[in-house]
């Protein structure tokens, strides 16, 4: 099993911190200082009761979560459901004393990131832990990198509308062609007054975009207006 530096968050991740539930005093201490020598930085909570627990998990967003799955009026599906509800993103780590096959699928299913069976192999817990941790933090940064962009979008088309209606205040008439057709003093105006003076005279003319062209049909005969 390959387990990471005990320092792999240091420098580059903020100081992770987990919480301990379980009834059981001395386990709850031992497992506190194993993970306090062998973790350093970290910062352990801990909690006997799923209320109190319940409401930890209400005020910190811990990096991981252990929980003995057997406690005194507790059940311990029903509390990994409880910290899910809370926190979908924390992994959680159940604790057991044995090892059922029924309930390792309702605890996987239920979002159990992994199980550490009685009695506790220290190695494997605090290697178990890390990765937890590791999985949480990257998680959060890549939450944290996904804001920012979106926030960065939303800065930017917001950028892009306001020098939208900056424009439409400056020019009102636009740039539609229709709006440039009926404008009183632009070209189509003197289209229409050039047209005017000709109207009546024996010239046909064809209008091709920048003057009047010689009709083909009467070489003789030739516009001379230009637009």
């Amino acid at each position: 099993m390959q387990i990471m530096p005990q320092e792999f968050w240091v420098g580059s991740m903020s100081q992770p911190s987990v919480l301990i539930l379980d009834d059981d005093s001395a386990l709850l201490k031992a497992l506190s200082e194993a993970l306090r020598l062998q973790m350093n930085g970290v910062t352990v909570d801990t909690a006997h009761s799923a209320a109190a627990a319940l409401d930890r998990v209400a005020a910190c967003d811990y990096d991981a979560i252990v929980a003995d799955i057997k406690m005194a009026g507790t059940d311990g599906l029903t509390m990994l459901a409880e910290i899910r509800k809370l926190r979908p993103e924390t992994p959680v780590l159940i604790i057991t004393g044995h090892v059922e096959h029924e309930l390792v699928v309702h605890a996987l299913r239920g979002g159990a990131f992994d199980f550490i069976t009685k009695p506790i192999d220290c190695d494997y817990f605090v290697g178990s832990l890390r990765r937890a941790i590791h999985q949480r933090q990257l998680s959060r940064e890549d939450k944290e990198r996904q804001l920012a962009i979106e926030n960065h979008i939303n800065e930017l088309e917001a950028v892009v509308e306001q020098r939208a209606r900056d424009r439409r205040a400056t020019n009102p008439a636009g740039a539609g062609p229709m709006r440039w057709m009926l404008n009183p003093s632009g070209k189509m105006e003197r289209v229409a007054q050039q047209i005017h003076r000709v109207a009546d005279s024996p010239l046909t003319v064809l209008v091709e975009g920048g003057g009047l062209r010689r009709d083909p049909r009467h070489p003789s005969r030739v516009g001379a207006l230009r637009l």
